[in-house]
């Protein structure tokens, strides 16, 4: 069964019974309400490069929030890189985010928490 969410969005209902709780989305947290970290992740610019990274928040289950990019300002004759800066759900205090950073460090040039 179809309903909006918030008046604007279409959602399709589910029936409990009906879908298995190893398929089930978790619930959604709202702003403000799980403990958040900043990164800064310096990477060289090449295809792919971003959803690489991207794999290892899915692998290790943290829920990015924000992302924005930056182009460095480097020599002519060097490689092009950029500073992506990521926000997630979760402190490095975390298992799984200590799982996550320590994957991160080996990909990136520079990776500095922020928070």
């Amino acid at each position: 069964e179809w309903t909006l969410f918030n008046g604007k969005i279409p959602v399709l209902q589910e029936s409990s019974s009906e879908v298995p709780d190893s398929v089930r989305m978790k619930e959604a947290t709202k702003y403000g309400e799980a403990p958040r970290t900043s990164l800064l992740m310096e990477l060289q610019d090449r295809i792919g490069v971003l959803s690489d990274v991207l794999k290892y928040f899915w692998k290790y289950d943290v829920n990015v929030c924000r992302i924005e990019s930056r182009p460095l300002h480097v020599g002519r004759l060097s490689k092009r890189r950029f500073d992506f800066f990521v926000d997630f759900e979760g402190s490095p205090s975390d298992a799984n985010v200590t799982k996550l950073l320590d994957a991160l460090h080996s990909m990136t040039d520079k990776l500095l928490i922020l928070d």
